[in-house]
C-alpha cells in the first residue's frame, strides 16, 4: 500500500515552489531593467557618434569656429557658417553640432548634448581643433535637461589634412 502526500508535505512543496517563482520574477525584473539601461546607453552612444562625425567632417573654417567657442553652447553660432560652406543639394543635417537630429528614441526617452567649458571631462568641447569630447546625457523617463542622471562620453581626435 502506498502512502499519499500529507498536508504538511504538500504545503512545504507549495511554499518552495512559490519562493522559486518569486526569485524568478525578481531575476526577470533585473534583466528587463538591465536591457532598458543598455538600450539607452547605445542610443546615447549613437547620438554622440553622430555629432562627432559631423564635427570631423566639418570644413576647416567651421572647425576654427568650434575651437574658438569657450563654451560648447556657442557651437550654435558655427552652424550657419557650416550651412554656407555646404555644396548645393548637400544635407543641412551635417551641420548639427548642438541640436540632436533625433532627440528622442522610439521609447520616448530624450537625449541632449551636455554643454560645458573647455576640458571639463563631463561636458562637450573641442580644443585646438583636434581634441574632441562629446557628451550626451539623459534623465530616466524625464526631459533631457541638466542636471543629467546619466552621460555617455565619447573622446576623439579630429585630424584635418
Amino acid at each position: 500500500m502506498t502512502r499519499g502526500l500529507s498536508l504538511v508535505e504538500f504545503l512545504l512543496s507549495l511554499m518552495a515552489m512559490l519562493l522559486g517563482m518569486l526569485f524568478f520574477v525578481r531575476v526577470i525584473s533585473i534583466a528587463v531593467q538591465s536591457a532598458s539601461r543598455a538600450h539607452r546607453i547605445s542610443q546615447a552612444q549613437a547620438r554622440a557618434q553622430e555629432i562627432t562625425e559631423h564635427i570631423r567632417q566639418a570644413p576647416r573654417g567651421v572647425l576654427n569656429c568650434l575651437t574658438q567657442a569657450r563654451h560648447s553652447k556657442e557651437w550654435r553660432v558655427c552652424e550657419p557658417l557650416c550651412h554656407s560652406s555646404l555644396r548645393p543639394g548637400a544635407s543641412r543635417d551635417r551641420c548639427a553640432f548642438i541640436t540632436l537630429l533625433q532627440p528622442q528614441d522610439l521609447t520616448g526617452q530624450e537625449y541632449a548634448l551636455v554643454p560645458g567649458l573647455w576640458l571639463n571631462p563631463r561636458a562637450s568641447w573641442l580644443v585646438g581643433g583636434s581634441l574632441l569630447n562629446v557628451v550626451v546625457g539623459w534623465n530616466d523617463d524625464a526631459p533631457a535637461k541638466p542636471p543629467f542622471q546619466h552621460r555617455v562620453i565619447l573622446q576623439s581626435l579630429v585630424v584635418t589634412p
